[in-house]
């Protein structure tokens, strides 16, 4: 990928009303995250507009923090693997992914049995 200006600001005119609709393309929001539902192990890949540290946290649906893994990651294309310990049962969780530039993602994760 490349990175894309951001953010794009488009004007809609509606009779009387105008309406500004922002749309803001960050080349780092691409986080992808199998196999979702998991079992035991769970992979995050992601790309990172630079190098340093990474954060995912797990949180149970309450918003108890139930994991939290730190490493480094380079520029570019990154994977990782999560072995997070976890209560042995089905749930939903929400992985939080923070990226080196401090940008922030949330993705609904489920655990199979």
């Amino acid at each position: 990928g490349c990175a894309l200006p951001g953010p794009v600001e488009t004007s809609v005119r509606e009779d009387d009303n105008t309406i500004i609709v922002s749309t803001k393309r960050d080349y780092e929001k691409q986080l992808t995250v199998f196999p979702n539902p998991f079992l035991k192990e769970i992979s995050v890949q992601f790309n990172a507009n630079k190098s340093g540290k990474v954060i995912a946290k797990i949180y149970n649906t309450n918003g108890n923090e139930l994991f939290q893994e730190k490493w480094r990651c380079t520029k570019g294309e990154n994977q990782y693997s999560l072995k997070p310990t976890l209560p042995n049962r089905p749930a939903v969780y929400i992985l939080q992914f923070t990226y080196p530039n401090g940008k922030v993602e949330h993705i609904r994760i489920a655990r199979m049995r």
